[in-house]
């Protein structure tokens, strides 16, 4: 008797033992897959940060800083410093960067970063850190002035990226009415590029340095124009079939007593 009840005591013990080597190896086992699960969790976010990161945020070339430069401050050209800045605002859009009078533009050709910068008493333009063509914060200055900030940084809290989303959104019809117009041409002046900013088309013409602003009135371009000889307006119409733009300019007021301005298409090589 003594030795069945002996035997049963040691058999309860070694199931008590089992049970809870079972419960301790069931509770590892769990932590082990939260832990992967986890670190999954974060390695795929990171991936994700890491893709969204090299979308570039600029969508300027080399080539239009280097010639808008050029062009706009070419030492021939002794325009005040707000006429030349409307000029590199109209060919190349809203500064990446503004301080003071000094505004900044990236530009991405081939993952090579190049910066613009520009201010009322010089202007420089030349290769950068990549960084700064995605998004990065720019510390440095340039030949024309030092760092600054965004010229429109998000505001404080909130939902900014649906907030960019439901804007572009809205814009989205008007820019789309707007790119049939944006182009290289060839006019009776000389070259032109034209460019879509915002709801405006806003152009450079190098060989004179005419800047053009114009904006969509029904089926026309209705425009405004600026260089060293005056100001003035001027009005197009587009010829859906050659993307042809025919239309006339004038000074002061007019659009129409100055003669015929003429854009056509430049043939792509």
């Amino acid at each position: 008797m003594r030795a069945s009840f002996a035997w049963l005591f040691a058999f309860g013990l070694g199931a008590l033992g089992c049970g809870e080597a079972g419960g301790a190896q069931g509770s590892s086992s769990a932590e082990v897959a939260t832990t992967a699960a986890s670190g999954a969790a974060s390695s795929g976010a990171s991936a994700s940060t890491s893709a969204a990161a090299k979308v570039p945020t600029t969508k300027l070339t080399q080539k239009q800083l280097k010639e808008t430069h050029d062009v706009v401050d070419d030492i021939k050209n002794r325009d005040p410093w707000d006429k030349r800045k409307a000029a590199y605002i109209a060919a190349l859009g809203q500064p990446a960067k503004t301080q003071g009078e000094v505004v900044t533009w990236y530009g991405l050709d081939d993952k090579k970063c190049v910066k613009l910068t520009a201010g009322p008493d010089a202007s420089s333009w030349g290769p950068t850190d990549e960084a700064l063509c995605y998004g990065g914060a720019d510390s440095g200055g340039g030949a024309a002035g030092g760092g600054g900030t965004p010229s429109q940084p998000p505001a404080s809290g909130g939902d900014t990226a649906g907030t960019a989303a439901a804007a572009s959104a809205s814009s989205a019809p008007a820019t789309a009415a707007l790119d049939p117009w944006a182009g290289e041409y060839i006019t009776d002046y000389g070259g032109c590029n034209l460019k879509v900013d915002g709801d405006k088309v806003k152009g450079l013409c190098p060989g004179r340095g005419t800047v053009l602003t114009c904006a969509l009135e029904a089926e026309a371009l209705s425009c405004t124009w600026s260089d060293s000889s005056g100001s003035g307006r001027a009005k197009f119409k587009r010829d859906a079939a050659t993307g042809r733009l025919s239309g006339t300019w004038g000074s002061g007021g007019s659009s129409g007593n100055g003669g015929s301005w003429t854009f056509t298409p430049k043939k792509k090589k």
